[in-house]
């Protein structure tokens, strides 16, 4: 199974008006460490800034701007995503995303939710997810991958988030 990009930068104001940590002016500027608040945003439907405020204040910097200098997952996630229902899933890594997907997607990913006390995920078929690969984030809807490039050849490390079932049944359709 290939998964199919669906280019997703949300970044670009941001990084327009904050800069980059590489200090070039092209597209690939947007591509700048802050794979982990693009990555959360797909996954929580939340805008950019509120999601790099979150990881800026959880990460301990005094300026928003230094989240494009890469940020760990856990901090933002201890701090924030977890109060929100999102659930942090432990499975074996080692193949790549795109198998990785292919196995949750059949239902043969093996998977722990990271603290038992917590609501439970029954299946990543219909749902976003947020994956760890190497050195990086990235979200997927089904078989379509959500980022500025294409990851779906990197290792994953064994870590997902999703919601959880009781989140997704909690959710409010403004529509």
């Amino acid at each position: 199974m290939k998964l199919k990009l669906k280019t997703y930068n949300p970044n670009k104001k941001f990084v327009d008006t904050y800069g980059s940590k590489w200090g070039r002016r092209s597209d690939s500027i947007y591509n700048n460490g802050d794979c982990v608040i693009r990555a959360f945003t797909k996954l929580t439907d939340l805008d950019y800034t509120t999601v790099a405020s979150m990881t800026a204040i959880a990460s301990g910097y005094r300026d928003v701007s230094r989240v494009t200098n890469g940020n760990y997952i856990w901090d933002v996630y201890r701090d924030y995503f977890k109060d929100m229902g999102i659930i942090k899933l432990n499975f074996f890594g080692g193949k790549n995303l795109r198998n990785t997907v292919k196995d949750a997607l059949n239902g043969d990913l093996d998977y722990t939710i990271y603290d038992s006390s917590l609501d439970p995920v029954s299946s990543l078929k219909d749902r976003k997810v947020t994956w760890s690969v190497t050195r990086h984030a990235a979200t997927t809807l089904g078989n379509t991958l959500y980022d500025s490039w294409d990851c779906s050849g990197r290792k994953t490390v064994g870590t997902a988030y999703a919601f959880s079932d009781k989140a997704l049944n909690n959710s409010f359709d403004w529509s």
